[in-house]
């Protein structure tokens, strides 16, 4: 499966970057895609308040 992941990705080529998109990042500040590799934004949202939600204990000091 990754094999033709990459494949795909290869035959692809670099996204065209055209004056309509350019002005589309500065309006909206993104351009909207069907890459199935894109990020489930919410998803990184919520893992990111969890994270910062824990408590973090600082290491004991074996010297003490």
């Amino acid at each position: 499966m990754l094999r033709w992941r990459i494949r795909r990705a290869l035959r692809r080529g670099p996204p065209e970057v055209t004056d309509d998109i350019v002005r589309r990042i500065e309006e909206e500040g993104f351009v909207p895609s069907d890459d199935p590799g894109r990020l489930d934004e919410e998803a990184a949202r919520r893992e990111e308040e969890r994270f910062w939600g824990e408590t973090w204990d600082r290491p004991e000091d074996p010297w003490e």
